[in-house]
């Protein structure tokens, strides 16, 4: 699942991870809390400003569905160590990223869920 605010850097993100994961993709916050469903994403990929809501109000909201979700915030803004959002996600890809950095890490997202169900 991934939401982003830039329709450029969400394109690009898409065709980079699509070739390695199966991913949706929303272009607003109000249309990806509509579609998850508990137990059908490994991760959700959420920047922190999102056309609806921000970031951390949909990774609430989402967790709240689904406790065992695994979180990752994109932003470039810059959030301190000790902002509280930061409880809400289990990683945090700050921009600009490369997107090596991206691809490895979805795939300790994917690997943490895999843990997380198995759990």
């Amino acid at each position: 699942m991934l939401s982003y605010d830039e329709d450029s850097v969400l394109e690009v993100l898409q065709e980079t991870l699509s070739d390695k994961f199966q991913l949706v993709t929303f272009p607003d916050a109000e249309q990806a809390l509509e579609a998850f469903e508990a137990g059908v994403y490994d991760a959700a990929l959420l920047d922190l400003r999102l056309p609806g809501m921000t970031g951390d109000e949909l990774a609430r909201k989402i967790r709240e569905k689904d406790s065992n979700l695994v979180t990752v915030l994109m932003t470039g803004w810059e959030v301190l160590d000790h902002d509280e959002r930061l409880e809400l996600f289990d990683f945090r890809v700050q921009k600009p990223f490369r997107l090596s950095e991206m691809i490895e890490t979805v795939k300790k997202a994917v690997a943490l869920s895999a843990h997380r169900s198995n759990g």
